[in-house]
């Protein structure tokens, strides 16, 4: 939590349990490792034999060096574990909602806010009932 303060972080460790415990009970789990995501994805990927990795596509500069790194960590691995960014990491909105296109988004929050403020925001998907049990 390097980029946060007291508050933000007390939210963020509550937020984690919470999501911890609702995946317990759906038969899943939540893997928490302290490190730089250049290491530990890697390792986690060696450990469980996975080949893809999924993250949301970050917007500012800092976190796309950061999505880079862990790019190259990740095809140094047998087999050449591939990164998958998606949209999502900044809005309730559906990319296709959005009224602009990705590359002529706000950089700020409150020009952001002010273009997509009379944008519908879909319903979100329902809840799994069950979760595949963490390897």
């Amino acid at each position: 939590f390097d980029r946060t303060g007291p508050y933000k972080c007390q939210f963020t460790r509550e937020a984690v349990k919470a999501l911890r415990k609702k995946l317990r009970s759906l038969g899943s789990d939540l893997v928490i490792r302290i490190g730089s995501p250049e290491d530990v994805l890697p390792q986690l990927c060696q450990a469980t034999s996975a080949s893809l990795v999924f993250c949301h596509g970050e917007v500012s500069k800092r976190d796309q060096a950061v999505e880079d790194e862990v790019e190259k960590a990740l095809r140094k691995q047998k087999g050449n574990v591939q990164l998958e960014r998606c949209w999502g990491s900044s809005t309730l909105h559906h990319i296709k909602d959005v009224p602009f296109e990705l590359e002529s988004m706000p950089a700020n929050y409150s020009a952001f806010c002010k273009q997509v403020e009379n944008t519908e925001i879909k319903p979100a998907a329902s809840a799994p009932k069950k979760m595949k049990p963490w390897p």
